[in-house]
C-alpha cells in the first residue's frame, strides 16, 4: 500500500506543473550544438520504489522527446550526452495560522483597538490558532553529463508540493519534464 502511495504521489507531483518550480545551470564554456547524439545512463534502482513501470516508460520517453526535439539523436550506448534522472518524495510538515480580533467594545466607538481601552468601550480579545498539515515534496533532478570529459554540463531540479489527480499522469509527466528542460541552452529546432 505505502508503495501504491508513493506512485500516486510522484503522478500527483508532476500533474501540478504550474507549482513545478524549476531551477537549473549549465556550463557556460561548452557549445551544446557541437554534440549530436545522447544515451540515457542506467536507471537508479532508488526510482523504483517511487514510480511504477508506466511512469517509468513514460519519464524515460519524455526525456527522449525534449532531447529529440533538440536534434540529438538518441543511442543505447556511447552518446556524446549522458542523461540520468532521480527522483526523491519528502514528508514535510507546514503550519497556517489565523488570528480572531474581537476588539472594542462599549459605547460604540472603540472597536478595532486590540491593545486596550479606548473611549467608553472595554479591551478587546485576540486569539491565534496554529494548525499543522502534513504535505509530500517531491524533487526531480535532471543530469546531462559531457560523456568524453564525464562532467557536468547541464542539471535541471524540479520541485513541487505533490498533490492532484493520479489520472493525469499521461499528459502531466511529458509537461513537467518539458518545464524542466525549458532553460536547456540547445533550443528545439521547431523553435527556431
Amino acid at each position: 500500500m505505502k508503495k501504491f502511495l508513493f506512485y500516486a504521489l510522484l503522478l500527483a507531483f508532476l500533474s501540478s506543473c504550474s507549482s513545478l518550480s524549476v531551477t537549473s545551470d549549465w556550463d557556460k564554456s561548452l557549445n551544446f550544438e557541437q554534440f549530436t547524439s545522447y544515451s540515457l545512463l542506467p536507471w537508479d534502482q532508488h526510482n523504483d520504489s517511487l514510480v511504477n513501470p508506466f511512469q517509468k516508460e513514460r519519464l524515460l520517453a519524455a526525456i527522449k522527446d525534449q532531447m529529440n526535439s533538440r536534434g540529438y539523436q538518441y543511442v543505447e550506448t556511447g552518446g556524446d550526452l549522458a542523461v540520468s534522472i532521480y527522483i526523491t518524495l519528502k514528508d514535510q510538515t507546514g503550519y497556517t495560522a489565523y488570528t480572531d480580533h474581537y476588539g472594542m467594545y462599549g459605547d460604540g466607538w472603540g472597536y478595532g483597538v486590540p491593545w486596550g481601552f479606548y473611549g467608553g468601550g472595554f479591551g478587546g480579545v485576540s486569539s491565534t490558532t496554529v494548525t499543522p498539515y502534513n504535505y509530500t515534496e517531491g524533487t526531480i533532478v535532471l543530469d546531462v553529463f559531457d560523456s568524453k570529459d564525464k562532467k557536468l554540463a547541464w542539471q535541471a531540479v524540479g520541485k513541487g508540493v505533490v498533490s492532484g489527480n493520479p489520472q493525469q499522469t499521461e499528459k502531466s509527466i511529458p509537461k513537467g519534464i518539458a518545464k524542466m528542460f525549458a532553460s536547456y541552452p540547445k533550443k528545439p529546432l521547431n523553435a527556431k
